[in-house]
C-alpha cells in the first residue's frame, strides 16, 4: 500500500530572481522507490520551479534523507 509521508509548502531560491513557493508531496511504498511530486503554485512564483527542478530535488532529498549524502 502506498502512503503519503510528507505534504508541505517549500520556499525555494531562484537563480536571478527571488524564487517562489511550491508544494512537495512524498509517497512511499515498502520495497519501491520514493515518489516525490513538486507542484508549482499558480501565481506564487517569481522563478519557475520547472527551471530549477534539479536544485529543488537536491534540497528536498537533503532535507529528508541526509544519510544518503554522507
Amino acid at each position: 500500500m502506498i502512503r503519503k509521508t510528507h505534504d508541505y509548502l517549500h520556499r525555494y531560491h531562484g537563480c536571478w530572481r527571488p524564487g517562489g513557493l511550491c508544494r512537495i508531496e512524498i509517497f512511499q511504498e515498502e520495497g519501491s522507490p520514493l515518489v516525490v511530486i513538486c507542484t508549482e503554485l499558480c501565481g506564487r512564483s517569481e522563478s519557475s520551479s520547472t527551471a530549477l527542478v534539479e536544485c529543488l530535488a537536491a534540497e528536498v532529498a537533503l532535507a529528508h534523507f541526509p544519510a544518503a549524502f554522507e
